[in-house]
């Protein structure tokens, strides 16, 4: 028999299954529809091509080679649905019951395991079929290598002649044009403003990448597209790199491994029996191994017992039906007592136990909790006074520490990265527990030898409760004042319709794209169109640049402006106060990989402030009656953080001397005097000296102060000369980066920095502007954190009924009542800038007022 390869592109194909086979359950709640799905697919395509060996590759959680190189990698892709999460354990599970072999290696994505076997193949002269439904897959054709593209109702065989029928392109010259065109679902840039049809032309011009660049005076190019492309070489060659599919991943050497096995029939029909798929299972030529697994199941609504390996008569709560086996009065549906400590599985409830069941409880013990947030909400709910509680450890916080890309976001996932242990949504109490135990035995010592400890217990786990108690408390609306100026929005927005109608002559969709482009660059005649595959771009980049040539596009850039805060923040805002007057935002602690405090449900830190019209919405958070409020700004914290960094003496002396240190560094570098500083010159350096935090360059300065790189070149050159000492800091920094792989907060939060051990230069620039910035903005970001925890801990020592509302950056916002003013003022105070012991002192500055606008 001829030996044929079959691979199949697991996250793909169960993704699509997911999306496209309508929502199934199991009794248990076990969503299952993508796994029908994905077990259809692979039979369909066995059955077809009898391979004689066959593989599954699946993606595996954790930064790959890609990400590591680029920190903007698939970042705009949402993470994956929590139905679909929990189905991927069963897909590794039932893959292997029949008989075929799961390959995933970390640090590479499914797409290079099938580069990888697809290269074996053709160097043993052996028929590879590639089942995906990933085009990117494509650059794998070969005279030997088919892929299978899976679309809606059919495959696609692409072979070199439909490639060459379909794109007039080899199938590895694809790679390259995907490094012009980029690619918006795994967000790698390309070249900026030119699409797949613009590639195309480039591509067969030039039949390279190299070649376009080799050749850019000889192409015919307009000059248009001859700045998009000298502008974005760096970005171009970044694609190139993220776009090409690996062949070689270290361990995947030989084909004999993936030969099909028998498949087991007994476990498969035991499986196929708790996910109800009963006729399939028929389907599959399972009926006698199906009725010989339905005699030996165990019977229905048994009683849940737990007897932990080493800690007997443990007490459990059964997560789904909420059965105590010994405990009634344990404040969760999901927890165990083991040797004193209480775990506590938080965040996936599946239901609630009687209010008394809580109070009693809660002084008994301190919990170790995934979600302390979740936990003291739970609590609170259920009657406990939960200004008492405290808990021992957030399994969660410690998860994002370690983890920030994001092991934190459920119990599940955090299982999967550090015990490689799958949690299905099915699992029992007793099975969800043993998972918390065990991460509260891995994940402390984790912490202390990465030296997080004190960032963990003296920041962000008090923190989890005063972030509970900010949500809760809420900030009161003005709803009839928001109201009122929605109204005047609605007034503004009608105007600019009629202008822009007027202009086209008749009445258009202005949330159409295609209308819009039509009246541009059709009706008006406007230049500057750039094509995409629906039409004209009206996006705001290519709007700015028209706005000199014509009033109508100004109007239509007030319109969306307009739309966008009546839409987001007055309806949103109201929606959100149907029922109480306070908005209650979520903060979320376990997010960003700065370290940054989000927020989200409304999104509070977002509010526009560089508008006037949307400056006007913070007018309508207002203090309660008998109270006002106090707000706290950090005055250039990332300014003094880096001049405690650097050491130097000039940038030290001019904030110790309460110099403005804008108009101080634009005297040096533009030489003149002080006095002789305008204000356009202080705009600049203040440019400058944020962009140096950032590890700005001088292409992308000269873009942020509309003037030449030569002249942006100069103007860093001039600000190194000025402040010696913070060049020689940054260029420390980026040394000790590259020998340690690493860099850290001055309280010990930690990110690593591949980038600067790669071989292309872009991204080795890349690795700098991270080394450079994360010390300083995740600084910031701790003692934001630290000064918050100090500030609540100062309120409740002194008995103030002021509350913390609102973080946002830089800035803090309390609710005061009026006696207590001067004194809270003081502590808020005292408490921001004594929050860092640094080499010069925070400055922390206070503002009040009846509203947030008032009081910034």
């Amino acid at each position: 028999m001829n030996e044929t390869l079959l691979v199949f592109d697991g996250n793909s194909i169960i993704n699509r299954a997911f999306y496209a086979v309508r929502p199934l359950t199991t009794k248990n709640g076990l969503h299952t529809n993508a796994l029908f799905g994905f077990l259809n697919i692979i039979k369909k395509h066995v059955d077809h091509i009898r391979p004689t060996h066959c593989a599954v590759a699946f993606d595996v959680h954790a930064p790959t080679f890609r990400h590591k190189s680029y920190d903007g990698y698939k970042a705009k892709r949402r993470g994956m649905p929590e139905e679909l999460f929990e189905q991927m354990p069963y897909a590794h599970r039932l893959a292997k019951l029949f008989g075929l072999t799961v390959l995933e290696y970390e640090g590479y994505e499914a797409d290079d395991v099938l580069g990888a076997t697809s290269r074996l193949a053709e160097e043993a002269g052996m028929p590879a079929f590639l089942v995906t439904g990933d085009r990117d897959a494509l650059q794998l054709v070969s005279d030997t290598t088919t892929v299978l593209l899976c679309t809606t109702g059919k495959d696609l065989e692409m072979t070199p002649a439909a490639i060459e029928e379909k794109y007039g392109l080899t199938p590895s010259q694809l790679i390259d044009l995907k490094s012009i065109m980029g690619d918006t679902s795994d967000n790698i840039p390309g070249v900026r403003g030119i699409g797949e049809k613009g590639a195309l032309d480039l591509m067969h011009k030039a039949g390279s990448l190299d070649a376009v660049y080799e050749h850019l005076d000889s192409l015919s190019l307009t000059p248009s597209v001859k700045k998009k492309l000298l502008e974005s070489k760096e970005d171009a060659y970044l694609s190139r790199y993220l776009a090409e599919i690996l062949r070689e991943i270290p361990g995947l050497e030989e084909l004999d491994s993936l030969k099909i096995r028998p498949k087991n029939e007994a476990e498969l029909a035991s499986l196929f029996l708790e996910l109800e798929f009963t006729k399939m299972a028929e389907t599959f030529g399972l009926t006698d191994a199906l009725a010989a697994a339905k005699k030996t199941a165990a019977p229905e609504n048994g009683q849940l017992s737990l007897d932990f390996d080493a800690v007997p008569d443990a007490p459990v709560v059964e997560a789904r039906r909420c059965v105590l086996s010994e405990l009634k009065d344990v404040p969760a549906p999901c927890a165990a007592v083991c040797d004193g400590a209480l775990y506590v599985c938080q965040g996936e409830l599946c239901g609630v136990l009687d209010a008394s069941d809580v109070a009693p409880f809660a002084n008994r013990f301190s919990p170790v909790v995934f979600d302390a947030k979740e936990y003291f909400r739970f609590a609170r709910e259920n009657g406990a006074d939960v200004e008492a509680l405290s808990v021992t450890d957030d399994l969660q916080l410690m998860a994002y520490l370690l983890d920030p890309s994001g092991a934190a976001t459920s119990l599940s996932r955090a299982a999967t990265v550090f015990l490689s242990r799958f949690l299905s949504p099915s699992a029992t109490g007793a099975e969800r527990v043993t998972l918390t135990r065990d991460l509260a035995t891995l994940l402390p010592e984790r912490i202390c030898a990465e030296g997080m400890e004190e960032l963990y217990r003296t920041i962000e786990l008090p923190l989890a409760k005063v972030l509970f108690e900010m949500e809760c408390e809420g900030i009161l609306l003005d709803r009839e004042a928001l109201a009122a100026y929605g109204e005047e929005l609605k007034a503004r927005i009608l105007e600019m319709e009629e202008a822009i109608y007027a202009a086209a002559g008749a009445p258009l969709n202005l949330n159409s794209p295609k209308q819009l482009g039509t009246l541009l660059f059709e009706t008006l005649g406007l230049p500057h169109a750039k094509k995409t595959k629906t039409g004209y771009s009206t996006d705001a980049e290519t709007l700015e640049k028209l706005r000199p040539l014509s009033p109508v596009v100004s109007d239509i850039l007030e319109y969306r402006k307009l739309q966008k805060l009546y839409g987001t923040y007055v309806e949103g805002l109201l929606k959100q106060t149907e029922e109480t007057p306070r908005v209650h935002t979520t903060f979320l602690q376990a997010q960003t990989i700065t370290g940054r405090l989000a927020s989200q449900d409304p999104n509070l830190q977002n509010i526009p402030v560089r508008t006037p019209e949307g400056r006007q919405i913070r007018r309508f958070f207002v203090a309660k009656e008998g109270c006002i409020f106090l707000d706290a700004d950090y005055s250039q914290v990332e300014l003094r953080i880096l001049a405690h960094l650097s050491g130097d003496a000039r940038f030290l002396a001019a904030f110790r001397d309460g110099e403005d240190i804008h108009r101080k560094t634009a005297a040096k570098i533009f030489h003149v005097s002080e006095d002789e500083v305008t204000d356009a010159m202080r705009k600049d350096a203040k440019a400058i000296n944020f962009g140096i935090v950032y590890g700005i360059g001088e292409y992308s300065l000269s873009q942020d102060l509309k003037t030449s790189r030569a002249v942006a070149a100069e103007y860093i050159k001039n600000y190194f000369s000025t402040y010696p000492d913070v060049k020689a800091y940054l260029d420390r920094t980026i040394e000790e980066a590259k020998q340690t792989g690493e860099v850290s907060t001055l309280y010990g939060r930690r990110r690593f920095v591949p980038e600067l051990s790669a071989t292309k230069k872009n991204l080795v620039a890349f690795g700098e502007r991270v080394a450079m910035n994360t010390p300083i903005q995740g600084t910031a970001a701790d003692i934001m954190k630290l000064a918050m925890v100090r500030v609540d801990a100062r309120l409740k020592k002194e008995s103030r009924k002021a509350k913390i509302l609102l973080q946002v950056h830089d800035e803090l916002l309390l609710e005061c009542p009026n006696e207590e003013v001067e004194e809270v003022a003081r502590l808020l105070k005292e408490e921001m800038e004594g929050a860092a012991s640094l080499s010069l002192t925070l400055v922390a500055e206070v503002g009040q007022g009846q509203n947030w606008l008032d009081a910034k």
